[in-house]
C-alpha cells in the first residue's frame, strides 16, 4: 500500500469535519477522525475526537482500541491500559485489539505482560509480523536474548529478506559478538535500502569491533556527512581514533553530538532519553541547580531543576537506585526537551607551559613503572593547580554524563559524546613526553570519565582494551570520607592472552566469577592504592582492577570523578 502523505491526511480530516456537520452522531466518522489526528501527530486532538465516538458508540471496540493508543502517545498510561483492555473486553478473539494492548503495555514497561499479549496474538494469528517483531523486543529487554533471536528467526521464515527483522537481528548478534551473523545481515538490510542508515551504521560497527576499521571508515563515508546520522558520525570517529587519526574522529564525534543531543530537538527521541535510573535524575537534578545558582543554565531551561525534583518525588518507592526503568510517559513529555541533552560544556584552553606538574622526572617515572611489573606507577601531584582546576570545571560544568547503565549506578562521560576540550588533549600529549619509552606514539584510543553516586559502589573488577591504561582523580581531598579508600585495587597478573574484551571486560555475574578463579589460581596480589586529589595511577591495560570501597560526602561538589585515557591496542603492548 502506498503511503499517505500529510497532504492526503490534511485532506481527509476536512472531509471528515464536513461529514461530522451534517452527523454529529457518527460514531465512526468521529473514530476517523481520531485516527486521522493520531497519524498527524496530534495524539490530544485524536483522544478528543475518539471519546466522542465512544460517546456516541460505547461498544465500538476499535475506538476504545486506538484511544489507548493515542492516550499512551499523550502521555496517560494508566488511561491507556484501561482503554485498550475494554477494547480487549468486547473483541477478545480480535487479534488487532489484543496487538494494541500489548503495545500500550511495552510502552509502559510492563515486559511481561506484554510478552504474554504479543503470544496471544500470534496465537490467533501465527504470522502477525508486528507481533512477531515486537516479542523480540520485549525478550531482549528481559535479558532473554536467545528467544529474542528465536522469534526474530521466525519472522524472518515468514518473511524473508524484511529489513525490520533483519536489522534487529543484526543487532542482537552485533551484541553478542557474532560479528560474521551480524554482518551477514547488516549486509542483507543494506542490499534491500542501500540509504539504510541505522543498518550502515551497524554494519560500520561490526568492521570496526571485527579489526577493520578502514573498512569501516568506507562505510561511513560513503554517506555524505550532511546526511550521516548520529550513530553514523560515531560509528566513523571511533573508527578514525582506531587508525590514529584523533582529529577527524573529534569532527565526526562532534557532528554525531550536534544531531543527537541538541536541546529542545523532540523531532527524535534516542533509547536513553526515554530510559533512565534513579541514580541519574538525582545526579541531573543536583547539577542543574547548580548551573543554575551558577547563572550557566540557559534560561529556557530554568525549570528543569524543579521539574526533575517533582519527577523524582513522583516515582515509586521500591525502585533500585541503579535500575534501568522507561520514564513514565508524563514525565518523558515533561523532561523531553533537556533530559540527556548537551546543555552547557565548558572548554577549558590549554596551559602555557603545559598541564603536568613540571617536577615530574620522567626518568624516575618510567624507571618505577617497569620496576612494578609487568607495569605501574603512581603519581601524586600529577598535574598542575591550574590544570585540575580547569578540569574539574570541565566536569562539574557540562552535561555530557549521558551514560547510566552501569550495575553500581555510576555515570560515564566518553570521547564520543563530548568527553574532550583543548586542555584534556594537552594533558594527553604531555604524558607522550613524560614517558616516551612506555606511551611514547602510541595513539589515543579512549577517553572517558566516570562520576559516582556517593550512596553506591564503584566499577567491578575488569580490565581495558589497550597498552597503557592512566587514570586519575579531580575531586577535593576533603569529599573523601576515609583516607584509606575511596581509590583503586590492581591486581599483578595480566589477563590471559586468549581471553577476550567481552570476558575480561565484563559486569556478568559468570565473568566476573572467572576473573577472581583466574586471579585465584595464578597468585595474583592486589595492591590497593588510596584515593587522593590529583593522584594519577599508571598502568599496564592487561591488569585487572576495580573501584576501592567509596565513602564520599553528599552534595554535587562532592562526587568522586575519575579521568581515563587509554594509549594504544593490546596487539602492541603484546609485542
Amino acid at each position: 500500500m502506498a503511503a499517505i502523505n500529510a497532504g492526503q491526511l490534511h485532506r481527509a480530516a476536512d472531509q471528515l469535519a464536513a461529514a461530522l456537520q451534517k452527523d454529529a452522531g457518527n460514531a465512526r466518522a468521529h473514530h476517523l477522525d481520531g485516527v486521522v489526528a493520531m497519524m498527524l501527530g496530534r495524539p490530544g486532538d485524536a483522544v478528543t475526537k475518539l471519546s466522542r465516538a465512544i460517546a456516541c458508540d460505547p461498544q465500538l471496540a476499535a475506538a476504545h482500541s486506538n484511544l489507548g493508543l493515542a492516550r499512551l502517545e499523550a502521555g496517560f498510561g494508566d488511561e491507556a491500559l484501561a482503554d485498550c483492555r475494554r477494547a480487549v473486553a468486547l473483541q477478545p478473539s480480535d487479534p488487532e485489539m489484543v496487538f494494541n494492548l500489548a503495545v500500550v503495555q511495552e510502552g509502559t514497561g510492563q515486559f511481561a505482560e506484554a510478552g504474554r499479549s504479543y503470544r496471544q496474538v500470534l496465537e490467533l494469528v501465527p504470522q502477525h509480523a508486528g507481533a512477531l517483531l515486537n516479542l523480540a523486543t520485549v525478550l531482549h529487554r528481559q535479558g532473554q536474548d536467545s528467544e529474542a533471536r528465536q522469534q526474530l528467526q521466525a519472522g524472518l521464515q515468514h518473511y524473508p529478506e524484511e529489513p525490520a527483522f533483519l536489522r534487529n537481528l543484526a543487532h542482537l548478534e552485533l551484541g553478542a559478538g557474532s560479528f560474521e551473523a551480524a554482518a551477514d545481515a547488516f549486509s542483507r538490510v543494506l542490499k534491500a535500502q542501500p540509504d539504510d542508515l541505522d543498518a550502515r551504521a551497524g554494519l560500520a560497527a561490526t568492521r570496526r569491533r571485527s579489526g577493520a576499521p578502514h573498512a569501516a571508515i568506507e562505510l561511513c563515508t560513503a554517506v555524505d556527512s550532511q546526511r550521516q546520522s548520529a550513530d553514523l558520525c560515531r560509528q566513523l570517529g571511533l573508527a578514525y581514533l582506531a587508525v590514529g587519526k584523533l582529529e577527524a574522529a573529534i569532527e565526526a564525534f562532534e557532528r554525531g553530538l550536534a544531531k543527537r543531543r541538541r536541546p529542545g530537538d523532540l523531532a527524535a527521541i534516542a533509547v536513553d532519553q526515554r530510559e533512565t535510573t534513579l541514580s541519574k535524575l538525582r545526579h541531573d537534578q543536583e547539577q542543574l541547580q547548580w548551573l543554575m545558582q551558577r547563572q550557566l543554565l540557559a534560561p529556557e531551561f530554568a525549570d528543569a531543576p524543579g521539574l526533575l525534583a517533582e519527577v523524582l518525588a513522583g516515582l515509586p518507592d521500591h525502585l533500585p537506585a541503579a535500575g534501568v526503568f522507561d520514564l513514565p510517559f508524563g514525565a518523558r513529555r515533561r523532561l523531553q526537551a533537556f533530559y540527556n541533552r548537551l546543555l552547557h560544556r565548558a572548554s577549558p584552553a590549554k596551559l602555557s607551559g603545559g598541564a603536568l606538574n613540571p617536577q615530574l622526572d620522567s626518568r624516575a617515572v618510567e624507571a618505577d613503572y617497569h620496576a612494578h611489573a609487568p607495569g605501574m606507577t603512581v603519581l601524586d601531584n600529577f598535574l598542575r593547580p591550574a590544570a585540575l582546576s580547569g578540569l574539574r570545571r570541565f566536569c562539574q560544568e557540562s552535561t555530557f554524563w549521558f551514560d547510566f547503565r552501569h550495575p553500581n549506578g555510576y555515570l560515564g562521560a566518553y570521547l564520543e559524546e563530548g568527553f574532550y576540550c583543548p586542555l584534556l588533549l594537552q594533558v594527553a600529549e604531555d604524558l607522550r613526553k613524560l614517558m616516551p619509552g612506555v606511551i611514547g606514539k602510541l595513539p589515543l584510543r579512549q577517553m572517558w570519565a566516570y562520576k559516582y553516586d556517593s550512596r553506591l559502589e564503584g566499577i567491578e573488577m575488569h580490565a581495558d582494551f589497550a597498552a597503557v591504561n592512566v587514570n586519575f582523580w579531580i575531586t577535593r581531598e576533603s569529599a573523601n570520607l576515609d583516607e584509606d579508600s575511596g581509590g583503586m585495587v590492581v591486581w599483578d597478573k595480566e589477563a590471559p592472552d586468549d581471553w577476550d574484551f567481552e570476558h575480561y571486560n565484563s559486569s556478568a555475574d559468570e565473568d566476573q566469577a572467572n576473573i577472581r578463579r583466574f586471579l585465584e589460581t595464578s597468585g595474583a596480589r592486589p595492591v590497593t592504592v588510596p584515593y587522593r586529589e590529583n593522584r594519577a595511577v599508571i598502568f599496564n591495560s592487561d591488569l585487572f582492577h576495580k573501584t576501592d570501597r567509596i565513602n564520599f560526602a553528599e552534595g554535587y561538589e562532592n562526587r568522586r570523578i575519575n579521568i581515563t585515557m587509554l594509549f594504544g591496542t593490546r596487539q602492541q603492548e603484546l609485542e
